[in-house]
């Protein structure tokens, strides 16, 4: 399980072991860091869900019975927060408590072993555990895509048209230079047939395409918004762990800047927003050069507004391409690359999804410096959840007030972290 860091060195996935038997701690971490793990441990179930919120986790062992919390209580409340619901968990019982094995799995628990532990079938346990992990990650990705797409519907169809404008045009173009021979005669006549029949052909697929373009603008609409309280810091841990070993395969590093607290809500429709998010980060991953770095600022500012921003080191999006995305001119001229296309496409869709909740793109690209893309909403979307309700956020104090990508003086946490066993 071994994964590429930002600076090209090997990095090991990193597995979580909590136990108040030192004995059993001690030998769990030393098997899991002889198979290539890196390991972080605690002593009870409280020291192990700070550990949770604080760092990544890639998987985690929790004895049944601990003190502060009890391995079942420690489940529980994993699968309760959105940042790491996902995480496998495998649970440490004794030999005979099947109670507690019905129990764990009821709580959320992945798999389990028994006492006394088996070494070298525990090590290819948490080697299944894991493999399994990313599997039905990869599945719930490709579920959350096709119900994204699902939900756009025409949309999609509208960019993707938009998108076949260019090159058609460009040939469009040609074809008439043929036809009038602007360039010197074509010689035999059977070539100026082929470039009347060329034009011919190109003027109905112009049609075709005006007509899907037509269609897909009608058929599209408005979005139908599912919306509900999102918690908004859960929502951006669950999507930066989703691209996670995205980034470690380019050895990418993502560092994230927030003032965002865990009672933060904002109302919208969570599987759209989610994927505007993805898109933004997961294009900047594709397009950044390895072993690059990438800025994600997710905050609340002054006027108590949200805002999700993205700075990367990716060649810089041609003027042209900024404008379609941004839609300030519809059908501009496009650019030949597939990863250009491909990332239009999904900033595009970004700038629908957050302009359906009322929100704006904001998008500024600079030779030699990458680009910085930035989505935001609107103060009354966003409430402070307490103890009698949710009440919308007017402003922050002028101290937790931070620009994004303007100042070095912030709270901000490097993903992967890299700490020390």
């Amino acid at each position: 399980m071994i994964v590429q860091s930002a600076r090209g060195e090997q990095r090991s996935r990193r597995v979580l072991v909590a136990d108040d038997d030192p004995f059993y701690r001690d030998l769990a971490s030393g098997a899991l860091t002889d198979a290539g793990y890196e390991v972080v441990t605690a002593g009870d179930g409280k020291a192990a869900l700070d550990l949770l919120a604080s760092i990544s986790i890639d998987l985690a062992i929790v004895d049944v019975q601990m003190p502060e919390m009890t391995g079942l209580e420690f489940i529980e409340n994993v699968r309760g927060t959105d940042g790491y619901r996902h995480i496998p968990v495998i649970v440490i019982t004794g030999q005979d408590d099947t109670e507690s094995i019905e129990r764990a799995y009821v709580s959320g628990a992945t798999s389990f072993l028994a006492k006394p532990l088996n070494w070298p079938l525990f090590v290819q346990h948490v080697n299944f555990v894991l493999k399994a992990g990313q599997a039905e990650a990869d599945l719930r990705d490709a579920i959350r895509t096709a119900e994204f797409m699902s939900d756009l519907k025409g949309r999609v169809a509208s960019v993707l048209v938009g998108e076949f404008q260019a090159p058609l045009r460009t040939a469009q173009g040609m074809t008439e230079l043929l036809r009038k021979e602007v360039y010197g005669p074509l010689g035999h006549r059977i070539y100026g047939e082929f470039a009347e029949d060329l034009h011919k052909a190109l003027d109905q697929l112009n049609s075709i395409q005006l007509k899907m373009m037509n269609s897909s603008r009608a058929m599209s609409g408005e979005l139908l918004l599912k919306e509900e309280d999102i918690p908004l810091k859960g929502l951006v841990q669950e999507v930066l762990h989703m691209l996670r070993p995205r980034a470690d395969q380019r050895g990418i590093e993502i560092e994230l800047s927030s003032n965002l607290t865990p009672n933060l809500l904002m109302k919208g429709d969570r599987s759209l927003l989610s994927q505007a998010f993805k898109m933004l980060v997961e294009g900047a991953i594709a397009a950044s050069p390895r072993g690059s770095h990438i800025r994600v600022d997710a905050r609340v500012d002054g006027d108590g507004g949200f805002n999700f921003g993205v700075e990367d080191s990716a060649p810089a999006l041609p003027d042209s391409m900024v404008r379609d995305i941004l839609g300030t001119v519809p059908g501009g001229r496009q650019v030949a690359q597939q990863a250009s296309t491909s990332r239009n496409t999904g900033l595009t869709i970004s700038r629908v999804v957050v302009e359906a909740h009322g929100g704006r793109m904001s998008l500024n690209s600079t030779i030699g410096e990458g680009s910085i893309i930035r989505l935001g909403l609107q103060a009354d979307r966003v409430t402070v959840a307490g103890p009698e309700g949710s009440l919308r956020l007017q402003s922050l104090a002028a101290s937790e007030e931070k620009p994004m990508f303007k100042s070095n003086a912030r709270a901000s946490v490097l993903l992967p972290p890299h700490p020390t066993a």
